[in-house]
């Protein structure tokens, strides 16, 4: 009882004290990173032990598998992607889809997709279907289109400028040879990773911010979003149980509602094949990225927040998929960003500069040191290209900054949905589509 007393006067002290109560605020929400950092780790590492202790056996699984490309402005980048799935290894049947949204105004679009499906030559185990919608509805409506027409077993859905390894849809498809799994995620890697400094940043966030944390919530089946831009799904369970609905941030609704499935049907998985490799471009500039993030930042706060709130409960999801929803989702990328950004914007006003200086040395620090630790175990445990992705070491003394940058970038994105609701400004749908979405 003595300890509770005292560490109750504590907290008052604590709080009655704005200072005392910053320092306490900030170092836990950049502290939490560690532990998160160290279950990361162990999540690869135990799905590394776990591939090389294995007996490397393919089943002998070749289902119908259908290749869905939602296709808006991309004009010739489609390219990248039906080349890339015309020369894929897989032994079965693979049936390609484009869906042109908007095609009465984008005619580039439509036209190289046309042009390529002349000069394509279909057989028993490839055909591709070019599939104009005149009016836009939408990406969510682009992949309910594609996921209706489709008439594999497996349905891998991509965005329009995709590119992907040749042996990708061999081995996504393996993962679906266990009965149990109705969702796969894939690897997206930058393509345009060379372009600039900005380019590389993101490039390596996508390998340690995003296929690293997706290997190690994998370990307990606790995938966070299966990407729109490159996932797998079961038709069969699919057809049964849900499609994507309209609005931003359409894949990250999907999954939720997929993992609230797990409560109740504790065998379902969804999980993530780190060598299925699709490759992406990302901003080149600045303003390019901000705008791509504040979009994704306000989608998350509206897909949590107004969306699935209510429905954020261990009776739905289950304690364990709750808890890193929450923790990775919820925490990371609604909470964190607006605690770190307050209080760095608090202590140029309240702490004199000899104090905050060597604070912000210790943090960039801090966040560097999290960095080299991941990519060091990203290059021995995860990577197929290891000294491509060697290559980018010099990159990590920038990722404190870029890191810090974003957050304010999501701090503005979630304050923008709180107060003005930007989903409803969203490029991946027509305004009259965004003005229905709840």
């Amino acid at each position: 009882m003595d300890i509770i007393y005292v560490f109750y006067q504590h907290i008052l002290v604590i709080l009655s004290n704005p200072k005392d109560l910053f320092i306490s605020v900030f170092t836990i929400a950049v502290l939490i990173e560690a532990p998160y950092t160290v279950f990361i780790f162990l999540g690869v590492l135990f799905a590394y032990f776990k591939q090389i202790s294995s007996v490397t056996k393919r089943e002998p699984y070749f289902p119908k598998v259908s290749c869905v490309i939602t296709a808006y402005s991309e004009g010739a980048d489609i390219l990248f992607t039906l080349k890339t799935l015309e020369e894929q290894l897989y032994k079965g049947h693979i049936e390609v889809l484009i869906l042109i949204d908007g095609a009465d105004v984008n005619k580039e679009t439509l036209d190289v997709a046309m042009k390529y499906k002349r000069n394509f030559r279909p057989n028993n185990r490839r055909s591709l279907k070019v599939i104009p919608k005149l009016h836009r509805g939408g990406h969510a409506s682009s992949s309910n289109l594609g996921f209706n027409l489709s008439t594999g077993d497996i349905v891998i859905m991509l965005d329009g400028d995709t590119s992907v390894d040749n042996d990708m849809i061999s081995n996504m498809v393996q993962q679906f040879a266990d009965p149990n799994v109705v969702g796969c995620s894939g690897t997206l890697r930058v393509r345009n990773i060379k372009e600039n400094l900005i380019t590389r940043m993101q490039g390596v966030e996508y390998m340690l911010g995003i296929h690293m944390s997706r290997i190690g919530l994998a370990s307990i089946n606790s995938i966070n979003n299966v990407s729109g831009a490159f996932g797998a799904f079961r038709k069969s369970f699919m057809k049964k149980t849900t499609r994507w609905r309209n609005g931003s941030a359409e894949d990250l609704d999907l999954t939720l509602r997929l993992q609230s499935y797990f409560k109740r049907h504790k065998h379902l998985k969804v999980v993530h094949s780190q060598d299925s490799i699709a490759h992406t471009d990302v901003p080149k500039t600045v303003w390019q990225l901000i705008k791509q993030r504040m979009r994704w930042d306000g989608d998350i706060y509206f897909i949590y927040i107004r969306r699935h709130l209510k429905k954020l409960l261990p009776k739905y999801l289950g304690w364990r998929t709750f808890f890193v929803t929450v923790f990775s989702g919820l925490f990371f990328h609604a909470v964190q960003p607006i605690i770190i950004v307050t209080s760095l914007v608090y202590s140029i006003f309240v702490f004199p500069i000899h104090v905050i200086i060597p604070v912000y040395i210790l943090v960039y620090f801090y966040y560097l040191g999290i960095n080299v630790f991941l990519f060091i175990t990203f290059i021995l445990l995860v990577s197929e290209r290891k000294k491509q992705d060697l290559a980018m070491w010099y990159v990590l003394p920038f990722m404190p900054i870029y890191s810090i940058f974003l957050k304010f970038v999501a701090t503005a994105a979630i304050l923008s949905e709180f107060f003005i609701k930007t989903h409803r400004d969203s490029s991946m749908a027509p305004t009259w589509v965004n003005k229905k979405v709840k």
